[in-house]
């Protein structure tokens, strides 16, 4: 059977699969699902990746399991296109209505389907998906680079503002026009955020190892925050459907594909260069359970890349950008709680500062959503009249 998260979202056509609609942007449980993908294998990576760390063999080995991983996620996504060509069949659940309302609405969902199809033959935007890759290759060397001059605390707090460039660049680059309120969401998270790792790094005397932080790893992480608001600006772009462009939106699994296809040729010269490939390939053969371990990041990486990809195309970048920042945020909370500690008067308000941001960004979402169906629903009759005053 066909496998629950193949569906073409490219196109404009109704497919569901166990009740989700591909073309629901507003469906909460969709995006509820690729959340809970994202913090489940990105939590999960971090554990493994901190054991395979643990061994100084495998300190320097990042840019060859970056490669490891192109491989495993673009072999992965040719291998579901294929299987999406070749089982191209649209689910329709119709519960409680009878068998020929069931069969008209199959027939017309075959028949948006092949019109849909025809769409294919458009050619996909490789400047546009080579240049998302550079991005992402970029930011990722940026950021490993950056920990070799900088503290593990300031690499984060760094990442901690991405939703700030993120804006920034689609703003700048796509001109798109952010509400007040996301503009003050994103704030009151990024602030939040840094509020409350500046505290706990504050109760841990860390102040010796800030000392170490250099301004050419701080370089490096300014880079890596402007690079990745590049990254969402190029895939919002790939996203823009029109009759004056020339090029089709990549469905999620494309994008997937291209990125990694593209990532792989530059991963592979990086990482012998650097001298990543012989660490990597020494710590397969030398450390104990590392083979398997890099097999499991591999996995991880491949599941969360698929819901990163489904974010974005079924949503925002920004969106994707949102979950992926307080991801950590919320883990910093649960280890906290989970171990008894107490939290402080400033830590408690940045809290509140990080869920009264997503509580802006969320409504201001939903409140879109609104306008535009009731600006829809007052379209439909207003065409229906139309269409029978040029009958008459």
């Amino acid at each position: 059977c066909t496998p629950p998260f193949i569906a073409d979202i490219s196109n404009n056509t109704a497919t569901t699969y166990m009740g989700v609609s591909s073309t629901s942007s507003n469906n909460p449980l969709l995006l509820l699902v690729c959340a809970t993908g994202i913090c489940f294998c990105y939590l999960t990576y971090g554990v493994i990746l901190e054991k395979l760390n643990s061994n100084s063999a495998t300190l320097h080995i990042t840019t060859f399991l970056l490669f490891t991983q192109s491989i495993n996620n673009a072999v992965c996504s040719f291998i579901l296109m294929l299987l999406q060509q070749s089982f191209e069949v649209i689910v329709v659940s119709n519960k409680g209505k009878n068998v020929a309302k069931t069969e008209q609405i199959k027939k017309r969902s075959t028949s948006k389907q092949n019109n849909a199809s025809k769409g294919n033959n458009v050619p996909l935007n490789h400047k546009l998906l080579f240049a998302a890759s550079f991005c992402y290759f970029a930011a990722m060397t940026a950021t490993n680079e950056a920990l070799a001059y900088v503290s593990y605390p300031s690499a984060t707090l760094a990442k901690s503002c991405k939703l700030i460039p993120t804006m920034l660049m689609g703003y700048f680059v796509e001109r798109h026009v952010y509400h007040t309120r996301e503009w003050v969401g994103a704030a009151l998270i990024t602030v939040g955020i840094v509020i409350f790792n500046i505290s706990r790094l504050s109760t841990h005397d860390d102040d010796v190892e800030h000392q170490r932080d250099s301004p050419y790893g701080l370089f490096l992480l300014v880079f890596s925050l402007a690079v990745d608001g590049c990254t969402n600006s190029c895939q919002s772009q790939l996203k823009i459907q029109g009759d004056y462009i020339n090029y089709r939106p990549p469905s999620a699994l494309e994008t997937m594909f291209w990125t990694n296809l593209y990532a792989i040729f530059l991963f592979l010269p990086t990482s012998l260069i650097s001298g990543h490939w012989i660490n990597g390939m020494n710590a397969i053969y030398e450390v104990e359970d590392a083979a398997v371990m890099m097999m499991q990041l591999n996995a991880l990486a491949m599941a969360g890349q698929i819901c990163i990809f489904f974010t974005i195309t079924f949503y925002s970048p920004l969106m994707c950008t949102t979950i992926t920042t307080t991801r950590k945020f919320f883990t910093i909370i649960l280890s906290v709680l989970r171990f008894g500690h107490v939290f402080s008067a400033v830590q408690w308000s940045a809290v509140m500062m990080v869920f009264g941001g997503l509580f802006m960004e969320i409504s201001c979402k939903q409140s879109s959503i609104s306008s535009y169906a009731h600006s829809a629903a007052k379209t439909i009759p207003q065409a229906t009249d139309d269409k029978k005053v040029k009958q008459i």
